[in-house]
């Protein structure tokens, strides 16, 4: 089942174009990376999908309905984003800031209930901050509310997770586990993911297909065995790229 698809779909900012007549699918249980160069339009992308930023023109469809079919409450239990950084709005917790998830299941008034209180335990444990929860959000380094980040976003439970440079902020060891932890989650909820990442080699490790935005009228879609190329990446990166091979797999590196 598809869970995401756009067909001809143009969307530019001012001054520059994004994507001309773009034609894409992904499906359950497929994990997408993006790469694309500074300023090329990755999130801009992503934002139009998850429909907080309007297209040009051409269709988006979600879980096979047309995107503005889809009320806003519905379409947040289905859809989740992680923006490119975190920002305190108001001065909560960290309890309070990933019980937030929950709004798109609450009707108006209600309060939260145990089964609520339970999932954002859970993944606050996910993250390795369950013993933070007390800790009001605006004390926490980048990478600690990076990982609120993520757990609110899995307190909320999507099917369709939109991410936008999820390992932003995190060292090596926390880049490993969450995107383990993301990427298991989604294969089994059979969902979906379209991630943006800066890294060629964890894309080839954590995803099952990649997006390469070239320029607008050059945008490549397909299995990592199709798109990840010496030749697709080095146009780009505008930069010579090496393909290394060894018993564990390929790995790209600049030349």
């Amino acid at each position: 089942m598809s869970l995401i698809q756009t067909h001809k779909l143009f969307v530019s900012v001012p001054g520059k174009k994004i994507c001309s007549n773009l034609d894409f699918v992904a499906a359950s249980g497929e994990i997408w990376g993006v790469l694309g160069g500074n300023g090329v339009g990755k999130t801009s992308l992503l934002n139009v999908i998850a429909g907080l930023q309007d297209s040009d023109s051409g269709q988006i469809n979600i879980a096979g309905d047309l995107l503005q079919n889809w009320k806003r409450k519905a379409l947040a239990r289905k859809l989740g984003v992680l923006f490119q950084d975190s920002v305190d709005t108001f001065p909560t917790s960290v309890f309070e800031t990933a019980m937030m998830g929950r709004y798109p299941y609450l009707s108006f008034l209600a309060s939260e209930g145990a089964r609520d209180e339970e999932i954002v335990l859970n993944a606050l444990r996910d993250v390795s901050m369950e013993t933070m929860r007390e800790r009001q959000v605006n004390t926490l380094s980048g990478g600690e509310r990076r990982r609120l980040a993520l757990a609110t976003l899995m307190a909320q439970e999507p099917s369709l997770w939109l991410l936008d440079e999820p390992t932003n902020h995190l060292d090596l060891h926390h880049q490993i586990s969450l995107l383990d932890l993301i990427t298991n989650r989604i294969r089994e909820k059979q969902g979906c993911a379209l991630m943006v990442l800066h890294d060629v080699n964890l894309l080839n490790r954590f995803c099952t297909h990649a997006m390469l935005m070239i320029a607008h009228d050059r945008i490549i879609c397909g299995s990592l065995k199709e798109v990840l190329s010496d030749s697709n990446l080095a146009d780009l990166y505008q930069h010579p790229v090496r393909r290394i091979k060894n018993a564990e797999g390929d790995y790209f590196f600049p030349e």
